[in-house]
């Protein structure tokens, strides 16, 4: 965490850098001509990009995420962005289908969702998990709500793939995001 107050002030006009990452994520804050990296609620300067499911349906990010993994593969979601805005028929999801330990499965519109027993999940929700747990940290960082974020996308994304971040990051808290 940035010392004193002086980091802290204006920090509802500051702007966060998001880089959802399709293994980690990172928050970057620039301020007074420097980026300031926010460490994320276990002190670590990047989140892993993976969500669990309890068994009580209770949804866990980043590092107890990953943890849970070891014990919990199927419950267990990572990779989640190489799925965004994919038809479950397309090569991609066959091959990711071989890869990833849980299920990947046909949502009603042919889009490749994941699933847990009987309870499936879109990219889009699983990512504005990842883009919540990411929020949390840029508020504790300055020390009230972070109103304004950047969400990256890389060059080769394309439109269904930059709309299904737009859609996640209007899921979480922060309805301002806007991938660049």
């Amino acid at each position: 965490m940035p010392d004193g107050d002086a980091s802290k002030s204006g920090a509802g006009n500051r702007i966060f850098g998001i880089d959802l990452g399709t293994s980690n994520s990172c928050v970057a804050l620039w301020a007074k001509g420097n980026v300031e990296i926010v460490c994320n609620l276990q002190g670590e300067r990047t989140t892993p990009s993976v969500i669990a499911v309890g068994d009580d349906g209770k949804v866990t990010v980043g590092v107890p995420a990953r943890r849970q993994a070891v014990m919990n593969p199927k419950s267990t979601f990572s990779e989640v962005k190489r799925l965004v805005g994919l038809r479950f028929s397309s090569p991609q999801v066959t091959a990711a289908r071989e890869l990833l330990p849980y299920t990947i499965c046909p949502a009603t519109n042919g889009d490749a969702w994941a699933a847990i027993g009987n309870n499936t999940f879109s990219p889009v929700e699983l990512q504005a998990y990842v883009l919540e747990e990411l929020a949390i940290s840029c508020s504790q960082f300055v020390g009230r709500e972070a109103k304004r974020v950047v969400i990256t996308m890389p060059a080769f994304s394309d439109e269904t793939q930059r709309q299904a971040v737009r859609d996640a990051a209007h899921c979480w808290p922060y309805r301002g995001a806007h991938p660049e």
